[in-house]
């Protein structure tokens, strides 16, 4: 996360010395205009936030594992080694407008939790960066959904040209709503990552047996490293049914070569449970951990 180390916008979180309350320094903090945005882990929001931007999607290995066969890459009938990128310059295009939406609707958040003082609580923080994560999602999710339509089909009989003409053939094929389905995926997945985010902050002055403002620049790597493994852990089930969702369609050869067929968030779950086990929620889960 070193390229994101720089100052990303004028209004961020920073400890001060107006930031502490009493006997419990860490409790509130500052907003310093001026400051930069990430510096180590001490400022749990912005390193949520940080930590959404420059995490890939989890669940991209997964839909690439469970929707293109081996044969597609190599033998009879195969794509050729380009299967492997396929959606990625969509993955690329979306990261700008993902990005921008994401660090606006954050200072939105952060100057709404901030109260007359200049404080936000750590939970507040976190909220902030959780809630424009959010916001980032349903605004830009058809390119989501696009992207992981890009990847199920077969490049030797594709069903779409590219993400104008996606957009339009699901549009006109399937309906607006289609352009969303499983976003409410993206809702539910956001509570075990905030969840997960602030039991690692919680927890960092145990696990170093010292103080936050005297880590190390490898310690807050290291800690970057251990939430990222933890919420994407925890939020993973839901990226899983999300993409099936994303992939499910009449209208596409063997409906989107899911690996089962479902009417609903809740159906998926439970058919992945009953044809896979539990463990089927969690299914690519290592590979993207190495990946991250």
């Amino acid at each position: 996360m070193p390229h994101l180390q720089e100052e990303l916008s004028p209004v961020t979180l920073q400890p001060g010395p107006q930031a502490s309350l009493g006997e419990h320094p860490e409790e509130t903090q500052k907003i310093t205009p001026s400051a930069p945005i990430a510096k180590g882990f001490v400022d749990d929001g912005s390193q949520l936030l940080l930590l959404s931007l420059l995490l890939p999607t989890p669940a991209d290995l997964e839909v690439k594992e469970h929707f293109i066969p081996y044969q597609q890459i190599r033998g009879e009938g195969a794509e050729g080694p380009r299967a492997l990128w396929k959606g990625n310059a969509v993955a690329c295009l979306r990261l700008f407008p993902c990005s921008a939406v994401q660090l606006a609707a954050y200072r939105k958040f952060v100057v709404l939790f901030t109260d007359d003082l200049g404080h936000i609580s750590q939970w507040s923080s976190i909220m902030a960066g959780s809630l424009a994560g959010m916001v980032s999602t349903i605004v830009t999710y058809p390119t989501d959904l696009i992207k992981t339509r890009l990847i199920v089909q077969n490049m030797l009989e594709p069903s779409y040209r590219g993400l104008l003409h996606a957009f339009s053939t699901i549009y006109q094929q399937e309906g607006f709503l289609a352009l969303y389905r499983g976003v409410s995926l993206t809702v539910l997945g956001a509570l075990p990552f905030s969840a997960g985010s602030l039991l690692v902050y919680m927890n960092l002055e145990k696990i170093w047996n010292g103080p936050r403002n005297r880590f190390s620049l490898l310690q807050n790597f290291a800690n970057v490293c251990l939430a990222a493994v933890v919420t994407q852990t925890l939020s993973f089930p839901f990226d899983t049914v999300k993409r099936k969702m994303q992939a499910q369609s009449p209208y596409l050869p063997h409906h989107g070569g899911v690996d089962v067929h479902f009417s609903g968030a809740m159906d998926c779950f439970q058919k992945i449970v009953k044809t896979q086990g539990v463990l089927g929620l969690w299914n690519g889960v290592v590979k993207c951990g190495i990946q991250n």
